[in-house]
């Protein structure tokens, strides 16, 4: 998926009022685009002994937990996304793309 497709999937139309929130809101939309730069573009990376950063991203945009705040339910519902629809459009992409 192409930055821009990711970023048109994160539609924030009206800044809310709160600067924390929206703080919030930035910081989730960047820890969002990076896994999915990760996830279709990924390296190897030499602190990991050759694990793919793709496998890092797989895990993240798997694993379910929402208790941490940068879980991918978590941020997800902050941009106000269905984290099943975003795993399974970048999947389509990855498909398309592969």
């Amino acid at each position: 998926m192409e930055p821009d497709v990711a970023r048109k999937m994160i539609n924030i139309d009206e800044p809310p009022d709160n600067f924390y929130h929206l703080a919030e809101v930035r910081l989730c939309e960047a820890v969002l685009l990076s896994a999915i730069e990760d996830y279709l573009r990924p390296r190897t990376s030499s602190k990991k002994n050759g694990r793919h950063q793709k496998e890092d991203a797989i895990e993240w945009f798997t694993r379910p937990v929402h208790s941490h705040v940068f879980s991918f339910p978590a941020v997800c519902e902050t941009l106000n996304l269905d984290s099943h629809a975003v795993w399974r459009e970048l999947q389509n992409q990855e498909r398309s793309n592969g």
